[in-house]
């Protein structure tokens, strides 16, 4: 017997010891309690729950769930994820201040493990990289992870706090300044992928000429010269073109509060409610429907 629980401790040590953990997959899947990050990958939806540590791949047509990932067993709210070609997720967890890789197979392996509220994930093109920052705070640090190895670089010590961001095909990232440190206003920032240099968008709003500023944004995606831009209160969606840095309105939203913003091949654009399971989408000819994610 003290041979067995030996062998069982040397491989619960060598398990934590490369930060490798078996995540756990269901086939019943529960009603999500909260929904968060959420991005858009091969005819499907993928969304977090951070209360409910778990992602979720969902049909974007009638918001049923078709596979289900736990974090449950490291204690892991999850906030936004990526999606690689091959089935890799890639996430943040705020709540536990790490990031992490959850490979096809299952296996979670950590990264950026102590980083404070590290909550904002894209990748690179390329999917060679994966980009991180924290979301609370000023100062914070942005971080570059090499997704091969795991190896973090910090690019820049001294960022705005930003929220859910977007790699472009320019090769800049774009991202929500929820609340901007100098002015307490909502911003939109673009980042040099390279060294992290960032700057402060000068956005206008022909539509609404005393709108100065944007309000609580917490989400970004872009599209070819488009740049979607979340207001989480009182949810609305923004235009923002890329050349002349003129936003305009595309949608008021059916939702009391939102997190996230993704777009799908057929420009539809989908916003996470943060409360309960839901998800708006805007289809692409300006109607709105309320998925249920369940």
């Amino acid at each position: 017997m003290k041979w067995f629980l030996g062998l069982v401790a040397t491989l619960l040590f060598a398990a934590c010891k490369d930060d490798t953990i078996i995540t756990e997959e269901k086939t019943t899947f529960p009603i999500p309690k909260s929904m968060n990050g959420v991005n858009f990958k091969d005819g499907y939806l993928w969304t977090t729950d951070l209360i409910g540590q778990a992602i979720f791949k969902v049909n974007p047509e009638d918001g049923k769930i078709v596979d289900y990932k736990s974090y449950a067993n490291l204690g892991a709210g999850i906030d936004d994820v990526e999606i690689l070609d091959d089935g890799t997720l890639i996430w943040t967890s705020p709540t536990k201040n790490f990031a992490g890789k959850t490979d096809p197979d299952g296996k979670s392996t950590l990264w950026l493990k102590q980083v404070n509220s590290v909550n904002p994930v894209t990748i690179s093109d390329d999917q060679k990289y994966a980009y991180f920052c924290s979301s609370t705070g000023f100062p914070v640090s942005f971080y570059r992870v090499e997704i091969a190895t795991g190896e973090a670089t910090v690019l820049s010590d001294e960022i705005e706090s930003l929220n859910g961001f977007d790699f472009a095909e320019d090769g800049f990232i774009y991202a929500p300044n929820p609340v901007n440190h100098i002015d307490n206003t909502g911003k939109l920032v673009k980042v040099n992928a390279e060294n992290g240099n960032f700057e402060i968008l000068s956005v206008t709003f022909p539509e609404e000429p005393l709108k100065k500023n944007f309000t609580f944004p917490t989400g970004v995606v872009v599209k070819a010269n488009n740049i979607y831009v979340l207001e989480s209160l009182n949810p609305k969606v923004y235009v923002v073109d890329k050349i002349t840095l003129e936003a305009r309105l595309l949608h008021k939203l059916p939702l009391a509060f939102s997190d996230n913003i993704t777009i799908d091949d057929q420009d539809n654009v989908y916003v996470t409610s943060f409360t309960g399971n839901q998800v708006a989408k805007i289809n692409s000819d300006g109607t709105v429907k309320v998925l249920e994610v369940k």
